[in-house]
């Protein structure tokens, strides 16, 4: 469970098709799913914060920015380092490949079959193929 809420963390602070968010609401998203993972409520970590719920709140909705001392009790409550909550991905570009040419698309297929085959015999054939050139 925990593992599925955290790709689902990453996909909606790194969506390829909306950009990226404010770093507000990144932040506020990290804290929610950290909160949630510790089974916290917002009027939970608010008491043990000294803060209200509506400012956790808007904390977590990236409507407010938390100052510096708000930050660290939250962190510490949470157990996490202020450099994993500011630790935010950048969408990364898709890798341009080109298409493979005839003689790559061969190594590929080879590389297939050899995958099956045991050391021995992948050395018989490397001396085979070494003779036929």
């Amino acid at each position: 469970m925990f593992v599925n809420s955290f790709r689902r963390f990453e996909y909606t602070c790194v969506n390829p098709n909306r950009g990226t968010m404010n770093p507000a609401k990144q932040l506020g998203l990290y804290l929610r799913h950290h909160r949630k993972a510790h089974g916290l409520t917002q009027e939970h970590l608010a008491e043990l914060c000294d803060l209200t719920p509506e400012h956790i709140s808007a904390i977590e909705r990236g409507r407010r920015y938390p100052s510096m001392k708000t930050l660290i009790r939250m962190a510490d409550v949470l157990q996490v380092t202020l450099a994993e909550a500011f630790q935010f991905q950048k969408p990364r570009p898709k890798p341009k490949t080109k298409p493979l040419t005839e003689k790559d698309s061969a190594i590929k297929g080879l590389v297939r079959v050899l995958v099956r085959w045991s050391v021995r015999d992948i050395r018989l054939f490397t001396v085979i193929a070494r003779r036929m050139r």
